[in-house]
């Protein structure tokens, strides 16, 4: 077994294979257990997190050293305020078009209608800076353009997004279709969860000591696929009055 704290390409597999196990089987349990006191304790917790661990990060963890020799004044006058001021306005704007469409107005409203537009608008402008290096140069501008045409980029960038999306939109739908179809608790909702959590906790070192062993990198993500589709074309077809779901929801729109 390898160290855990070692810095070889294989113990990194079983390192975030361990932790995320460990903090993705613990974290619904323990979210579960706060969210029934109140659900403030959501961001409380930050604070107590962050409090204990303060004294490790300010007087245990060295200070890197600067690789730059030159001077924090002469930096910032390379920095590209401009392109971090639009990448801002664009993440704001965009995530919050897509929190608030359909929930707290509809999408067809006036006031989704300006969000959609300014969102659409700063993403242009921030495009058309990087690209055009205004105001910045192609060295300093905030977004490698270039990275986008990185035939090697796109395709993990993609294969890392579908994996993200079939980890994660999962494990928050079942959760809240549970709460809001059986009307379980939050902590009734990640017991239900755990027989999924606990397969993917098992897969995900197990894929991570075979797939040096066994290389054919490229039909992992293929296999992975095959494998998640079913599941999701399944969860695509629960019907707001499906006859399989008792309980199931009659007032969504």
């Amino acid at each position: 077994m390898p160290r855990l704290f070692s810095t070889s390409f294989k113990a990194d597999n079983y390192r975030s294979g361990l932790f995320w196990s460990i903090g993705r089987v613990i974290g619904p349990l323990f979210g579960g257990l706060l969210g029934k006191e109140s659900w403030r304790w959501a961001f409380y917790i930050n604070l107590l997190v962050c409090g204990a661990f303060a004294p490790v990060y300010l007087f245990i963890l060295p200070s890197l050293p600067s690789k730059s020799k030159t001077a924090l004044h002469a930096r910032l006058q390379h920095f590209d305020s401009l392109g971090a001021g639009l990448c801002i306005c664009t993440i704001i704007t965009v995530f919050t078009s897509i929190n608030s469409g359909g929930t707290r107005f509809p999408w067809g409203s006036p006031t989704m209608i300006g969000i959609c537009s300014l969102a659409i608008t700063f993403l242009t402008l921030f495009s058309a800076q990087q690209i055009f290096c205004f105001r910045t140069t192609a060295e300093d501008r905030i977004f490698p353009v270039n990275m986008m045409f990185n035939r090697n980029v796109l395709l993990i960038f993609t294969i890392g997004s579908a994996s993200s999306i079939a980890a994660f939109v999962p494990a928050n739908f079942i959760s809240l279709y549970f709460q809001f179809t059986r009307g379980d608790s939050a902590l009734d909702a990640a017991l239900r969860l755990l027989p999924m959590i606990i397969a993917m906790s098992a897969v995900m070192p197990l894929s991570g000591y075979l797939m040096p062993k066994i290389g054919r990198l490229k039909w992992w993500p293929i296999a992975g696929t095959s494998i998640a589709l079913p599941g999701f074309v399944y969860m695509g077809k629960i019907k707001k009055l499906s006859k399989n779901c008792p309980g199931a929801i009659s007032n969504l729109k």
